[in-house]
């Protein structure tokens, strides 16, 4: 399961809990676009601690790295996405995926934990 919730007025947090699936992230997409939550200059977390199973495998990378270099395009500014795993082969996988999300819209980062992430999520850019 995806859900989200604003964090802040910029910052939305995705939270996965239980198994991932490209259907079920595109459809968390879709969901929070239609939200009366969505704007185009948001900052994303996805929180992937609770998450069962591979959260990252070779094909869901790809997939989901083509469709946010998609998505990405409606994103204003320059935005960050931070990617929380809590696994050594999750966090490795996500750290490729990140290689693979080069959106000039978008700096992705990945992290072990919440607290780096929440620091660097709402660090001005320089």
């Amino acid at each position: 399961m995806i859900s989200f919730n604003m964090r802040n007025v910029n910052i939305v947090e995705f939270k996965v809990v239980g198994e991932f699936t490209f259907k079920e992230f595109r459809d968390a997409m879709i969901r929070f676009f239609n939200s009366p939550e969505y704007k185009d200059e948001l900052d994303y977390i996805w929180d992937f601690r609770e998450s069962t199973g591979n959260a990252f495998t070779p094909d869901k990378i790809y997939s989901v790295a083509i469709y946010v270099e998609n998505i990405s395009k409606k994103r204003k500014g320059k935005r960050k996405t931070a990617i929380i795993i809590r696994t050594d082969l999750g966090f490795d996988l996500a750290k490729k995926f990140q290689s693979y999300a080069v959106v000039k819209t978008t700096t992705v980062k990945t992290f072990k934990s919440i607290e780096p992430a929440e620091e660097w999520i709402v660090q001005e850019d320089e």
